[in-house]
């Protein structure tokens, strides 16, 4: 299915006033998630205006979506902040299981096959710093999905509990590496 028949852009748009405090949100590359990257008054923001955020849309970077920047807004970040470079998407109404086909659709856009194709569609005036992947484009990016609601259900538990181990597995890394420093350190020198 095309993205932008099951999809809608949703925009909510404020002032950005100097005494309110905003919090703001990034998306991690390589399908790691959206996170609160920085918390300021609105004096210290240069925008003009910033987008409120809500637990289940789709969210992702339009600067580097090639490098898997597409997550889904937790409950936590409900009411924070992004500025227009993060658009955010939710299942039109009469969507059956809109919440869960968001999910997966994500998992899908994180994917290497997907990412290629966001790579390749992705324009401007540099490939690293200046590569812009717009909402038309993401509109027009067609997803295929499961027809039974079980099947999307089992698809999307799978894909979250691969992303689980996945998150696991960084931890034992960077705890290995730690280990290894901490053994370093300790090793006898002249």
């Amino acid at each position: 299915m095309r993205l932008g028949d099951i999809l809608e852009q949703v925009e909510v748009k404020e002032k950005v006033e100097p005494d309110k405090v905003y919090k703001q949100v990034g998306v991690r590359w390589w399908g790691d998630g959206s996170f609160i990257r920085e918390e300021n008054a609105g004096r210290e923001i240069k925008a003009k205006s910033l987008y409120r955020v809500s637990p289940g849309w789709i969210i992702y970077n339009r600067l580097f979506a090639f490098r898997g920047s597409f997550a889904i807004v937790p409950p936590e970040q409900d009411g924070c902040y992004v500025s227009g470079e993060f658009p955010t998407f939710k299942a039109k109404s009469g969507i059956p299981n809109g919440d869960l086909l968001c999910r997966y659709i994500v998992h899908c856009l994180n994917s290497p096959q997907y990412l290629q194709l966001v790579d390749k569609q992705s324009t401007g005036s540099t490939k690293t710093s200046r590569n812009r992947f717009n909402e038309s484009l993401f509109e027009n990016l067609t997803v295929r999905i499961p027809n039974k609601p079980a099947d999307l259900k089992n698809a999307v538990d799978l894909l979250d509990r691969a992303g689980e181990f996945r998150a696991q597995q960084k931890q034992l890394v960077d705890l290995a590496e730690q280990m290894r420093k901490s053994v370093f350190a300790m090793l006898p020198m002249d």
